[in-house]
């Protein structure tokens, strides 16, 4: 059991370090090749001609998607020290409960963070759009309540973690 837990634990940090790289390597491709890509983003569904974005607006579209993705990225970077202290047998270690509260509370903060990013994008785009120009639109549905709410429950679990690490090293003490 132990063994197929180390190793699952290994896999899953594998992954978490994958995805923490791919975050600002998606970013960096999305705005290199945006003509291309646009048109798959959330700010197309808008209607708005996404293509007519020019360099200025690409470049400040970039940095801003870049800061989320470096968010994003050492949010995952937490959870892999969480999965890596899982693989040693050390899960509810002061580094592992650090690694998983700091990716807890970095995707609660992205929830509203996205909000403002697809928002600001919107405006960014429509500025350089001659057919709607300075359009602003707020979108939050469905993916956002989820992510929201998923991010609470999960800063949640980093408290009875917390609690868990506090009991075991009463426990400790006793012995």
């Amino acid at each position: 059991m132990i063994a197929s837990y180390s190793r699952l634990a290994r896999i899953l940090q594998r992954v978490s370090q994958c995805a923490a790289v791919l975050m600002p390597i998606i970013a960096v491709t999305t705005w290199l090749f945006w003509d291309t890509l646009a048109p798959q983003t959330p700010v197309a569904a808008t209607g708005l001609d996404v293509t007519a974005l020019d360099l200025t607006g690409r470049v400040i579209g970039f940095s801003v998607s870049m800061v989320l993705a470096l968010i994003h990225s050492y949010g995952l970077l937490g959870l892999a020290q969480t999965f890596a202290q899982g693989a040693l047998g050390n899960a509810l270690s002061a580094q592992s409960i650090a690694g998983f509260k700091r990716f807890t509370w970095t995707a609660l903060a992205l929830v509203p963070a996205k909000i403002a990013q697809q928002t600001f994008l919107i405006l960014l785009v429509s500025l350089s759009d001659t057919a709607s120009p300075g359009q602003i639109a707020v979108r939050i549905g469905s993916p956002e309540i989820s992510a929201g709410f998923t991010a609470i429950l999960l800063v949640f679990v980093a408290q009875v973690f917390v609690q868990g690490h506090a009991a075991e090293e009463e426990n400790k003490a006793f012995l």
